[in-house]
């Protein structure tokens, strides 16, 4: 049977903050550990320190495979076999290799190995790689565990009876950029970071957020924590000032929702409402390059080009060291799917001439000052921020969804205004949000 590369890159990362809660979870768990102690091909005894390691390793691990039941987006769960992704997590790289090893050679587990991928446009004469970063490893739980777990009364639809999530110890996560600062969103290994005033900071942060909360029930949707994932922590200017965004852990996240999900949920028990900041990253360039926005309410609406062709040209050079000449083609394989043929008419370079005559503040626009990590970390200051106040000074639950946030219908008047005076009194120029409703008409303000 084939990959499913959809399947595969949509797989939840393995956070290690899932334990067994029932009496049959916990039986689940200690046969398992039984069972792989008995084929693991170590001939000396785990000491007491190292079969407690072992244990709970084998809890932790078996615990994130079986979350993939009760997914709805991916049957796999993701984590990198790089030695330093482990640190300071609850098991070490060894302790997590003595475990799914002898899971996968028992047909308990499938494994989809990550690694890097042959760059098919290597050209010897370029500087350009011969391989490009992949991803990390893939695991899921083989037929045989499925049926073990099932034999205890475990499944996708009760999952969540027999274990459970804690929020995260550690909710800052660091990642490293791939190749040379050049690439979109994608996402580099995560590397260790030395604790500082200015980490523990920024962790006090993220920790009273998911303390605050979780205290409250989010129906049709799940929140089990966020962490806050920085990026390009290898470039050397790096100061905790790239990426930055909240990340609600677990693949079942109300973030992994589609948009009109979220818009059923409801927050203990009220109706929600989802507030949009319009072209965020757009403005906040306008902001640093000190330059009025153009003159009229959504700058994406450009005469002779689909609104979504000007977003996806803005997010791709936003996302890029230079002003690219041809589409990436994962952006214009996302064009046509709505049913855009940039082939005809739109080829790059006649989009960006359009763009730049209609948005001329990106004749100033600099690489090094104005790509995603440094305008994403600006936005999430200002989200969490947002965040904090509507908890401190008015006990409004806000959800993030990056550019968006989610609070009770009953409050949009006060959370907008909250926003509106965050990211206004901060970048300076005026900020245009966009409300949805589950059950009326979408709203500007």
């Amino acid at each position: 049977m084939g990959i499913d590369y959809e399947d595969i890159s949509k797989a939840a990362f393995m956070a290690f903050c899932t334990t067994a809660a029932s009496k049959e979870a916990k039986q689940l768990v200690a046969q398992l550990s039984q069972l792989l102690k008995q084929l693991e091909q170590r001939p000396r005894k785990l000491s007491v320190t190292h079969q407690a390691s072992f244990e709970l390793g084998v809890e932790l691990v078996v615990a994130d495979l079986l979350s993939t039941l009760a997914s709805k987006h991916s049957t796999w769960v993701y984590r990198s076999l790089f030695r330093n992704t482990f640190t300071d997590e609850p098991i070490g790289a060894d302790t997590f290799t003595n475990i799914i090893t002898p899971m996968q050679d028992n047909d308990l587990l499938e494994i989809y190995k990550g690694g890097n991928v042959a760059n098919p446009f290597h050209d010897p004469s370029t500087s350009s790689p011969k391989f490009t970063p992949g991803k990390a490893g893939r695991f899921r739980p083989a037929k045989a565990l499925v049926l073990l777990a099932a034999s205890y009364g475990i499944n996708g639809d009760n999952f969540y009876d027999h274990f459970i999530v804690s929020l995260p110890k550690k909710p800052v996560r660091l990642r490293a950029a791939k190749g040379n600062f050049q690439s979109g969103l994608d996402k580099g290994p995560v590397i260790r970071f030395e604790i500082t005033d200015q980490t523990n900071l920024i962790t006090s942060q993220v920790q009273r957020l998911n303390e605050y909360l979780i205290n409250f029930s989010l129906e049709g949707g799940t929140f089990i924590g966020y962490i806050r994932g920085f990026n390009e922590g290898n470039h050397p200017d790096f100061n905790w000032d790239r990426g930055g965004r909240l990340y609600a852990l677990g693949g079942q996240s109300y973030q992994q929702l589609k948009k009109v999900e979220r818009l059923q949920m409801k927050i203990d028990g009220k109706s929600v409402a989802e507030i949009d900041i319009n072209a965020s990253f757009l403005r906040i360039f306008h902001s640093l390059v000190n330059q009025a926005l153009p003159e009229r309410d959504d700058p994406y609406n450009i005469e002779g080009l689909p609104r979504e062709v000007v977003k996806s040209w803005v997010t791709a050079t936003f996302g890029h060291d230079k002003f690219h000449k041809s589409w990436p083609r994962s952006l214009n394989k996302r064009l046509l799917d709505v049913g855009i043929d940039t082939s005809k008419g739109m080829s790059m370079l006649k989009v960006q001439d359009k763009v730049i005559a209609a948005i001329p503040s990106f004749k100033l626009w600099k690489p090094q000052e104005h790509r995603w990590p440094k305008l994403m970390f600006m936005e999430s200051e200002q989200m969490i921020a947002s965040m904090e106040q509507l908890r401190d000074n008015h006990n409004i639950p806000a959800f993030s969804v990056h550019d968006s946030i989610i609070v009770p219908e009953e409050s949009v008047e006060i959370a907008t205004s909250v926003l509106r005076e965050r990211f206004e009194g901060h970048f300076g120029l005026d900020f245009r949000f966009t409300v949805d409703f589950n059950d009326k008409p979408e709203v500007s303000f």
